[in-house]
C-alpha cells in the first residue's frame, strides 16, 4: 500500500508543480515545499525555494508537538489509507492521531446538493416570497458611483477593498456583496449568470485580485480578513450550483484550479495586527486574547472556509484539499473549550450575542458537508471533550441568556464600536443588536420581555440548528410535520452565507434513509386526510345552512321590497309636495329680499342700477397701469369730471380698474390720498364702512368697488349696505360723492373699455 501511494503521490507532483509555477510559493508551508521538493527533486523552483529557507529535507518530517502532548513522529504521508493535512502534520499530536473527523473519506459522489429540484424549489418559491432584500437599488453612494451590476461587477471582481478601515469604500463594497447576494435569491437563474461571471472573472484575473495586501500599519486589515471570509462564500455558492454554471473545460479548470491552490496554500497566519504572534490557542482556548493571538487564524473565517474547502473538494473528488477542509474544521472546533463554549465567537464583548447567533449557522454547514460523507460530525468529540451537539446544547442556553458568557465576552474581541465589556443583562444584548435604545418609544411598545415577532426567537434557532435539532430534540417538532413549516430565516448575512444551511439540509435530507420526515410523513398525510374530510363536512354543512339562510333572506327581501314599493311611492309624494312648499317659501324669501335692495331693479335673476346715470367726461388721456393679477382690467389713472343732469359736475380723477367677475359689472377705484385727495371722503370712512358692511367692496388696500349689474344677491346687499351707509352717515360731501361714483360706474367703464388696452 505504501508503494501505491508514494507512487500516486509521485505521479501527481508534476501536475501539482505545473499549477504552483505560477504561484507565489512565500505562502506555502514549510512541509508543502520540503514535500514536493523530494517528490520532484529535479523541479528547480522548488529546490531553489527550500534552500532560501534554509530547510533540510532529506530527513523523515518531524512533528511539531509540546513535550507535553506526546505522540510519534510522523515518518509517513501514509497512515493505514488516512490522507493528512500539511498543518495536521506539524501540529501532530495524540488528538490528531485519534481524531476520527481527520479520517473521515471524502465522499464518492460529487455532488454538494443531492436533489438539485428540491434546493431550487425552497429558494424560489418560498425563500424568495418572504426575503428581505439589503443591497441597494442603483443608488449613488459617497464618491457618485452609481451601483449598478455592472459598476458592482468590475468592484467585485477586483476586490476593491480598502487595507486599513474606510467607510465609504467598504460600504460601497458591501452593498455591491448584498446586492449580488439579492439577485441569487430573488431571480435564480439571472443569479446563476451574475455569479457564473463573477466567479470566473475573479479566477481567471492575472494578476490575481483577490490577494492580501500589506497596509504598513499595525492594525487591522480589513482586505485580510475578507480575501477569505467573503471569498470563502462565492466558493460554496459555486459548489452548491456546480453543474448549472456554463463553463467550457478549460474554464472550470481555470476556476477549480485558482480556488485549490489559493485554499491548499493559505494558513490563515495573516491578520491585520501584524505585532500579534500567537495564532489560535487550540490547546488552550481560553487563552485567547485580543493583544497576541491572530483573530482571523481562528475565529469566523476558518469556520468559513472549512466547509467551502469542503464542498469544493467534494465537486473537484480531490482527496487533499478535503484532508485540508478537514484540519481547518478541527482546528476550529479545537476552540470549544471544556464546557461547551465556542470561544472566540463568545469573546465578542457587547457583540457577543449576534457573533454566537453566527455560530449555529457556521456549525450546520460544517455539519452539512461531513453528512455527504455519512459522518455524523454531531457526535465528534472535539479536543476539549465536548461533542459537536453539546456545543449546539451550549448555544441554545446562550440564546436564552448570553450573559451566561460573560467570562468569556469580557475580552472584548472586536467590539471596540460598542465597548470591550459585555452587557449586564441579555436585553441589553438584544437592544444592541436590533439597534434600539432601551429607553426609546420601540423598546416600550414592543416590549422586549414578549418576544416581538421581529426579535430572534426558539423557531429562528431550530432553523439554524435543523439536523441537531431533528435528531437531537425531535420533540422540539412535535408541530412541525414538514421541513416546509419550518419557519423561514429571511435575513442574510452577505459577509457569511451565499447558501444557508437549511437549504443544503432540506435539499439532502430526504435522501437519507431513516429520516425524521420520512417517518413523518405518513402521520402528517393522514392527518392532513382527517383534516381534509372535516373540513370538507364542515363545507358542506355551511353550504346547508347557507342555502336556508339564503331562502329565507330572500322570502324576506320580497316583503321587504313590498313594502319599500309602497313606501318609496308615498316618500315620492310627500318630497313633491315638500318640494313645491319649498320653493313658494324660498321664492316669498326672495321676493322680501330684492324689495329690501332700493337700488337695484331685479328681472330674469339679475339686478341692475336703478339709479340716475352720470356721464365720465374725460380732460385728459388715461396712463395706463401695470396689472398686478389676472383680475384687473383696463387699469389705468383718469382724469375728468362726472357730469350731473342738472349740469352739476364732479372732478374725478384716481386710479382705476374694471374687476373681472362673471356676469358682474365692478369699477375698482383707488382712494388713497396718495393717488387723489379727492376721495378722502371715502378714506375717511372705511373702518365703521367695513364694520358695517365688511370688506367685500373695501377692501384693507384702499380699494373700493362700485357694482352696477350682478347675479349674486350677497354682492347685490353688499352694494345696497354702501349706500344705506353713506345716506346716513351725516357727511353730506361723501354722500354726494358715493352717489355721483355709483351713478357714473357704467360711463367709466365704456370709457375704460374703449380706451384703455386690457
Amino acid at each position: 500500500m505504501n508503494f501505491y501511494f508514494r507512487l500516486v503521490c509521485l505521479l501527481a507532483a508534476p501536475l501539482m508543480a505545473t499549477h504552483a509555477l505560477s504561484q507565489d510559493l512565500s505562502g506555502w508551508s514549510d512541509k508543502t515545499i520540503c514535500r514536493l521538493a523530494k517528490a520532484t527533486p529535479d523541479n528547480v523552483e522548488y529546490q531553489a525555494e527550500s534552500t532560501k529557507r534554509g530547510l533540510s529535507c532529506g530527513g523523515a518530517i518531524k512533528s511539531l508537538q509540546p513535550d507535553n502532548d506526546p505522540a510519534p513522529n510522523i515518518n509517513s504521508e501514509l497512515f493505514d489509507g488516512w490522507v493528512l493535512a500539511d498543518e495536521a502534520k506539524e501540529m501532530f499530536d495524540n488528538h490528531v492521531k485519534q481524531s476520527a473527523l481527520l479520517k473521515v473519506p471524502l465522499p464518492s459522489s460529487n455532488r454538494v446538493i443531492k436533489n438539485y429540484e428540491r434546493y431550487k424549489d425552497y429558494r424560489k418559491n418560498i425563500l424568495a416570497k418572504t426575503y428581505q432584500v439589503t443591497g441597494p437599488r442603483l443608488r449613488k453612494e459617497g464618491n457618485g458611483i452609481v451601483l449598478t451590476k455592472e459598476a458592482c461587477m468590475k468592484i467585485l471582481t477586483e476586490f476593491k477593498f480598502p487595507t486599513t478601515p474606510n467607510i465609504i469604500e467598504e460600504s460601497i463594497f458591501r452593498r455591491c456583496d448584498a446586492k449580488f447576494e439579492d439577485i441569487a435569491v430573488m431571480d435564480f437563474e439571472g443569479g446563476i449568470k451574475l455569479y457564473e461571471k463573477l466567479i470566473l472573472d475573479i479566477a481567471s484575473a492575472n494578476p490575481d485580485n483577490w490577494s492580501y495586501k500589506n497596509s504598513g500599519k499595525d492594525d487591522f486589515n480589513p482586505r485580510d480578513y475578507h480575501v477569505w471570509g467573503l471569498l470563502s462564500t462565492y466558493l460554496m455558492f459555486y459548489a452548491v450550483n456546480y453543474d448549472q454554471f456554463d463553463y467550457s473545460d478549460n474554464e472550470r479548470q481555470i476556476i477549480n484550479n485558482y480556488f485549490k491552490s489559493k485554499a491548499m496554500s493559505e494558513r490563515l497566519d495573516r491578520d491585520g495586527n501584524r505585532s500579534r504572534t500567537s495564532l489560535c490557542p487550540i490547546k488552550d482556548p481560553m487563552k485567547l486574547t485580543a493583544r497576541y493571538s491572530k483573530i482571523n487564524n481562528c475565529g469566523s473565517v476558518r469556520f468559513r472556509f472549512a466547509p467551502a474547502e469542503l464542498a469544493l473538494a467534494v465537486v473537484m473528488q480531490d482527496e487533499d484539499l478535503w484532508a485540508k477542509g478537514l484540519w481547518d474544521l478541527d482546528y476550529t472546533l479545537s476552540m470549544i473549550e471544556k464546557e461547551g463554549f465556542f470561544v472566540p465567537l463568545s469573546a465578542k464583548g457587547c457583540k457577543a450575542l449576534g457573533y454566537t447567533w453566527d455560530t449555529s449557522k457556521l456549525l450546520s454547514l460544517n455539519v452539512e458537508m461531513l453528512k455527504l460523507a455519512d459522518f455524523n460530525l454531531l457526535d465528534y468529540k472535539t479536543r476539549h471533550g465536548k461533542t459537536v451537539a453539546e456545543a449546539y446544547e451550549m448555544l441554545f442556553k446562550q440564546y436564552e441568556d448570553i450573559t451566561i458568557s460573560n467570562h468569556i465576552a469580557k475580552k472584548g474581541i472586536g467590539s471596540w464600536s460598542c465597548g470591550e465589556k459585555p452587557y449586564k443583562t441579555h436585553e441589553e444584548f438584544l437592544y444592541y443588536e436590533h439597534g434600539i435604545d432601551e429607553n426609546s418609544d420601540w423598546s416600550v411598545r414592543f416590549g422586549f420581555g414578549k418576544n416581538p415577532e421581529w426579535l430572534n426567537t426558539h423557531e429562528d434557532f431550530v432553523n439554524w440548528s435543523i439536523r441537531f435539532v431533528s435528531e437531537k430534540h425531535p420533540e422540539w417538532l412535535n408541530d412541525t410535520h414538514s421541513l416546509n413549516q419550518v419557519k423561514i430565516h429571511n435575513e442574510w448575512t452577505g459577509a457569511y452565507f451565499k447558501v444557508q444551511s437549511f437549504e443544503i439540509y432540506n435539499a439532502n435530507v430526504m435522501s437519507e434513509s431513516g429520516n425524521i420526515w420520512e417517518k413523518k410523513k405518513p402521520i402528517w398525510e393522514e392527518k392532513q386526510r382527517q383534516i381534509e374530510i372535516i373540513r370538507l363536512e364542515k363545507q358542506r354543512q355551511i353550504e346547508i345552512i347557507r342555502l336556508e339562510k339564503q331562502r329565507q333572506i330572500e322570502i324576506i327581501l320580497e316583503e321587504k321590497k313590498a313594502k319599500n314599493r309602497i313606501r318609496l311611492k308615498n316618500n315620492a309624494l310627500k318630497i313633491e309636495a315638500n318640494k313645491a312648499e319649498e320653493e313658494l317659501k324660498q321664492k316669498a324669501k326672495q321676493i322680501e329680499e330684492v324689495s329690501k335692495l332700493a337700488i337695484f331693479n331685479f328681472k330674469d335673476g339679475s339686478f341692475s342700477l336703478k339709479l340716475d346715470q352720470v356721464d365720465f367726461i374725460a380732460s385728459e388721456l388715461p396712463q395706463k397701469q401695470n396689472m398686478n393679477n389676472g383680475f384687473e382690467l383696463h387699469k389705468a389713472s383718469i382724469n375728468g369730471e362726472l357730469k350731473l343732469s342738472s349740469n352739476m359736475q364732479v372732478g374725478f380723477r384716481t386710479l382705476v380698474y374694471q374687476k373681472l367677475m362673471f356676469q358682474e359689472n365692478r369699477l375698482s377705484i383707488n382712494v388713497s390720498e396718495m393717488t387723489d385727495p379727492e376721495m378722502n371722503p371715502f378714506k375717511r370712512h372705511r373702518e365703521p364702512l367695513q364694520k358695517k358692511c365688511g370688506v367685500g367692496l373695501m377692501d384693507e388696500w384702499d380699494w373700493l368697488s362700485f357694482i352696477t349689474k350682478t347675479s349674486d344677491i350677497k354682492i347685490a346687499k353688499n352694494q345696497q349696505c354702501h349706500y344705506e351707509y353713506f345716506k346716513e352717515a351725516n357727511d353730506k360731501p361723501a354722500w354726494e360723492l358715493f352717489q355721483t361714483v355709483l351713478g357714473g360706474t357704467d360711463s367709466i367703464l365704456g370709457y375704460l373699455q374703449t380706451n384703455v388696452e386690457r
